[in-house]
C-alpha cells in the first residue's frame, strides 16, 4: 500500500511498495510544492530591507528560478527601507503614517483561478487584514480553489502576532492544508481554525514547563471535574472537530490528548460485536417484526482517518501516554508514528512509563523515535507490525553518559543508536 505524498505538506516519509525508493528523511520538515500557483506575502525587517534594497537583479533570478519550478508568485517578498518600500512584484503599498501595509491594484480574480496556496510570512508587522479577508472571501465564492495556507516564517518566531492574522484563517473555510509550524503562538488560537475540511495540521514544537502545562490546560485534580475540563482543552476541541484529519504534527501539552478517540473505537465495537444485535425470539403462538437497528448517531461519530502522525513533548510528560493511545484509536489506519521526546532538568529516565502496544499494527510503516523517548519503547511491540519498512531509534548522546543510572531495555542497547529496519 501506498502513501500518498502528491498534495501534502509532509515533512516525513513517501513510501511505495518497491523497497529500493524507501528514504529516511534527514529532516524535520519538506515543503513539496505540487500546485501551479501559490501567493505569498510577508514583509521583511527593516534592517533586512536596508541591506537588500538594490539587489534587483537577485531579484529577477528569483523571479526565473519560480517560473521553473512551475509556481506563479503573485503576491511577493518585498522589503521595507527607512525611507519608502522596495517595489518587487506584489499589489501591496505601505500607509507610511499607519506603518501599515495595505494591498492595492490586486489583479483580476480571472488571473488568480488556479490560486491553491496562500503563504503568510512576517506576520509580527501589522497588515491590512481586512482588505486580505474581503479579497479571500470574494476568491472563494468564485473559485472555490484554495486549499493551503502556511502561517509563519523563520523571522516571525519568538515575536508577537498581529492579530488579523487569525482573521485571514478563518476566512479560508475550507482549508485542507494548514502549516503554522513556524508560527509558535497558533497553539493559542486551535480553537478558531476551521476544521470541517481540515485533513493536514503541522504545528511546530513548544516547550512548557509542568506548571505552564497545566495553567494552559486548566485541568484541576478534582476527579468530578478533571474529565470535563480535559474535554474543554482547545488542543482537545480542535481534535476533536477534525473529522477529516490524516496527518497531524502537534506538540503534546496535556494528557488525554486522544483518550477521547480510544472511547469513540471502544464505542464502534460495542455497537458492531454480534452479541449486540437483538435477539428475536417467536412461537407458534406470537410473531415479532426484527427490531430496527439503531440510529446512526448510537455508533458514535465516523472515525478519523489519521494516518501519519508525529507528536513532541517531554520525556515525563504525557507523551508516551499519548502515543499509546494513538496507536490504539487509530490501529487500523495509522502508517507512520513519530516523536521527539526531551528532559527537562528535573526529570529522570526513571519515572516514564514504556512504550507498547499488545494490538496488530496492520498498516505501520515507519516508526520513528528521537530523543528519550526511544528508551522506553519495547522492542517486543514490533511482533505486531507486520508491514513495518522503517525503524528509526535516536539516542542523544547527554542520555547515553547517564546509561549506568537508568533502567535501559537490552534489545536496544545492543544496537546502535539509530537502527534501521527493512
Amino acid at each position: 500500500m501506498d502513501i500518498d505524498c502528491s498534495d501534502s505538506l509532509s515533512h516525513d516519509y513517501c513510501l511505495s511498495d518497491d523497497s529500493s525508493d524507501d528514504t529516511l528523511s534527514d529532516q524535520d520538515l519538506r515543503h513539496h510544492f505540487r500546485h501551479s500557483q501559490v501567493l505569498r506575502a510577508g514583509m521583511a525587517d527593516t534592517e533586512e530591507s536596508n541591506n537588500n534594497s538594490g539587489d534587483d537583479d537577485d531579484d529577477d533570478d528569483n523571479d526565473d528560478d519560480a517560473d521553473k519550478n512551475g509556481v506563479t508568485l503573485l503576491g511577493s517578498f518585498f522589503s521595507m527601507g527607512s525611507s519608502s518600500l522596495v517595489p518587487n512584484l506584489g499589489p501591496f503599498s505601505l500607509d507610511k503614517a499607519a506603518e501599515t501595509l495595505v494591498w492595492s491594484d490586486l489583479p483580476p480574480l480571472s488571473e488568480l483561478y488556479c490560486l491553491q496556496r496562500i503563504e503568510l510570512y512576517d506576520i509580527h508587522h501589522k497588515f491590512d487584514s481586512v482588505a486580505i479577508v474581503d479579497f479571500l472571501k470574494l476568491h472563494d465564492s468564485a473559485y472555490h480553489t484554495i486549499r493551503e495556507i502556511k502561517i509563519g516564517g523563520p523571522d516571525d518566531l519568538g515575536r508577537s502576532t498581529h492579530s488579523g492574522v487569525i482573521q485571514v484563517l478563518q476566512a479560508l473555510r475550507t482549508v485542507k492544508v494548514l502549516d503554522m509550524i513556524e508560527w509558535r503562538e497558533a497553539i493559542q488560537f486551535l480553537d478558531q481554525i476551521p476544521t470541517i475540511h481540515l485533513e493536514i495540521l503541522l504545528l511546530g514544537n513548544v516547550r512548557m514547563t509542568a506548571e505552564e502545562v497545566t495553567a494552559q490546560s486548566n485541568v484541576t485534580q478534582d476527579d468530578d471535574e478533571a474529565e470535563e475540563k480535559e474535554q474543554q482543552h482547545p488542543q482537545i476541541q480542535t481534535l476533536m472537530r477534525s473529522r477529516r484529519l490524516r496527518e497531524l504534527r502537534m506538540p503534546v501539552l496535556i494528557d488525554g490528548l486522544f483518550r477521547w478517540a480510544v472511547q469513540e473505537r471502544r464505542q464502534r465495537l460495542r455497537h458492531t460485536m454480534p452479541h449486540s444485535s437483538p435477539c428475536i425470539s417467536l412461537t407458534p403462538s406470537t410473531s415479532a417484526k426484527p427490531s430496527s437497528p439503531p440510529p446512526r448517531w448510537d455508533y458514535g461519530p465516523n472515525p478519523m482517518p489519521l494516518e501519519k502522525v508525529y507528536l513532541s513533548g517531554t520525556s515525563t510528560g504525557p507523551l508516551i501516554s499519548t502515543l499509546i493511545d494513538v496507536a490504539d484509536a487509530f490501529r487500523d489506519s495509522i502508517r507512520v508514528l513519530q516523536s521527539t521526546s526531551w528532559m527537562d532538568s528535573t526529570e529522570t529516565l526513571s519515572c516514564c512509563l514504556s512504550l507498547s502496544w499488545t494490538w496488530h499494527l496492520p498498516q505501520l510503516q515507519v516508526l520513528d523515535l528521537q530523543g528519550e523517548i526511544a528508551y522506553r519503547f519495547r522492542i517486543q511491540a514490533l511482533q505486531h507490525c507486520p508491514l513495518l519498512r522503517v525503524l528509526s531509534l535516536s539516542l542523544p548522546h547527554s542520555v547515553l553518559t547517564q546509561s549506568s543510572q537508568i533502567y535501559l531495555i537490552p534489545e536496544v542497547m545492543e544496537t546502535t543508536t539509530n537502527v534501521v529496519h527493512r
